[in-house]
């Protein structure tokens, strides 16, 4: 998804609210998913008293998903179980349930004083935040009352001496207690560490390496943290904590799979990229234990196209993809609004089901809700083009605009595309203006020219439309090369990723150039040398751990630790 601010802007004095988007999402669509899940959780946490089933059921039961209401009690609960068996995120989420002062939105369970309220969650919060400092807000939620809140400090501080004795008495009793002692101490360690004392964060890697290894990965995981964050102090390089992840991964943590499956996934370190989908699926599976909403994403995009091993399945695709925006996130992570975007895309395109509009329609609207602006231009050419019941042209112009004017960069460039041949075809007369229709098109030229020099990267999507203009004279001088070049940049970019969107404009850029005449190369037009299985069998290759994976020289899986975002075409 675009993070760079449009360039160049073109507003029409047009206010959209987002109100408008609640006319295309569908109650029975929504109710069927949520009750799909809420069954299938059920299932999980009687037969297994699962704790990522028990903390979806809590969350379920919070926001009255799939129910007549919210039902806070039984969301404690089913919160209470999961955070009992060590789920950092009902860990978090169950002391969200406790206030210092009641409001009138009935969002809480119980209310107690400020001084118990810090000694009941920084506990909580230090377990899950030491456990995965992105399975939920602990950990910022720590850092930041650490730092605005003398109570706060001071209840983190007693806790750090408290952990601290206890390692100093070394009594048998807690001998089965120490990879844990030592992971959470030595998290306390990192986050008081307020002054960046370099012993202070050498002794905290000291104890997460440690609690590693007494067998809490956990704590490997952690060595790889803190070097991601000050590595340079404690004169450690980025190598060593993408050995540690690696242990991390290799010992059972969650997070560390995803990390790497999600690295492997969108890796253009190995010519073989076979070899990189395979480690993809084979640590995405490992960590679809906890099915974040990233984790069932990346998989239902691996069943979609048939990568990792695994045969080609449009419906094992559109399930993860379900089960991903019923299901909680990663922070900082948009699973759940690319689960929507491509269950939109697949019902517009019926692509592995029947094409159904107002299906598309509720998803693109569920995704746009979420700030997703290009489901929103979606959106808007699905009512341009009249495929919705009662399609209101001035509502997708409407829609178009406000993307235009967003800080989706190349969302807004779209925009501009569509918006400017609006106002240049005489289709809708009260609409035709080429004046109008040559500034969006300048629009789109500016954004592409900052995104390919600045930037140094454009989408499929934006070196396709910069074709149609050149083949269609929109905006500029008619020049058919100029085009065709802009059609095999399309293709050389969308061969080189699994991107379902980009796949989609390379067929679209070749259907282009047959079009024009022009043969696609043979380089072009080729196939990449590793197999795709196709077929409609739901069975997989059994899971084995590739290490065949080439690795980048710098830890790109830790980056994402911190605002990283999806690009749906890159």
């Amino acid at each position: 998804m675009g993070n760079f601010a449009a360039v160049y802007k073109v507003h029409d004095p047009i206010l959209e609210q987002n109100r408008t988007l609640d006319r295309f999402l569908s109650k029975k669509i929504l109710y069927r998913l949520y009750q799909d899940a809420i069954q299938r959780n059920l299932e999980c946490s009687e037969q297994t008293d699962d704790p990522h089933a028990n903390l979806l059921l809590g969350y379920y039961c919070y926001y009255g998903y799939g129910i007549n209401k919210r039902d806070l009690r039984k969301s404690f609960q089913y919160y209470q179980r999961a955070a009992k068996q060590k789920h950092p995120t009902a860990q978090y989420l169950l002391y969200q349930l406790y206030v210092s002062k009641a409001s009138s939105h009935k969002t809480w369970i119980k209310t107690v004083p400020p001084k118990q309220l810090a000694q009941l969650k920084i506990p909580m919060y230090v377990s899950s935040a030491s456990n995965d400092i992105c399975s939920s807000l602990a950990h910022k939620e720590l850092k930041h009352r650490i730092s605005t809140s003398t109570l706060w400090k001071k209840e983190a501080t007693k806790l750090m001496y408290a952990k601290e004795n206890l390692i100093e008495i070394d009594r048998d009793t807690i001998v089965q207690d120490k990879p844990i002692l030592y992971n959470e101490y030595g998290y306390l360690l990192w986050i008081l560490n307020e002054d960046k004392n370099v012993e202070q964060f050498q002794l905290a890697a000291n104890y997460f390496k440690k609690a590693g290894d007494l067998g809490n990965p956990s704590g490997y995981y952690n060595v790889a943290n803190i070097i991601h964050h000050v590595g340079s102090l404690i004169g450690k390089q980025a190598d060593e904590a993408r050995q540690y992840l690696f242990r991390a991964a290799e010992n059972g943590h969650a997070r560390a799979q995803f990390l790497l499956g999600y690295e492997a996934f969108y890796s253009k370190s190995s010519n073989n990229n076979q070899d990189n989908y395979n480690v993809a699926f084979n640590y995405l599976s490992m960590s679809s234990r906890f099915p974040f909403a990233d984790t069932l994403c990346l998989l239902g995009q691996l069943h979609y196209h048939g990568l990792g091993g695994i045969r080609q399945n449009f419906t094992l695709a559109i399930e993860h993809f379900e089960k991903a925006i019923t299901s909680i996130d990663y922070e900082n992570h948009d699973g759940k609004i690319l689960g929507h975007f491509l269950l939109a895309f697949m019902y517009e395109k019926g692509i592995g089901v029947e094409n159904d509009y107002a299906i598309a329609a509720h998803y693109y609207a569920a995704a746009a809700k979420m700030n997703y602006s290009m489901a929103k231009c979606r959106l808007a050419k699905m009512l341009e083009k009249g495929k919705l019941p009662h399609s209101d042209i001035m509502l997708a112009v409407q829609y178009y605009q406000s993307v235009s004017d967003s800080n989706d960069h190349d969302a807004a460039s779209y925009s501009y595309y569509r918006l400017g041949k609006l106002y240049w075809c005489d289709k809708f007369t009260n609409l035709h203006n080429e004046s109008k229709a040559n500034q969006c098109f300048r629009a789109l030229q500016a954004n592409y020219h900052f995104s390919s020099k600045i930037n140094k990267t454009t989408t499929t999507w934006s070196d396709y439309h910069i074709g149609r203009m050149y083949q269609d004279a929109l905006g500029v001088i008619n020049n058919e090369l100029s085009a065709c070049d802009m059609y095999k940049c399309v293709i050389k970019k969308a061969r080189g990723t699994y991107s379902i969107i980009g796949r989609h404009y390379m067929k679209k850029a070749i259907a282009k150039l047959n079009k024009l005449g022009y043969p696609v190369d043979d380089v072009l037009k080729a196939e990449p040398v590793y197999e795709v299985i196709v077929d409609t069998d739901t069975r997989t290759s059994p899971l084995t751990i590739h290490h065949s994976y080439r690795q980048s020289a710098t830890p790109e899986c830790l980056r994402i630790e911190e605002n990283q975002v999806y690009e749906v075409d890159q």
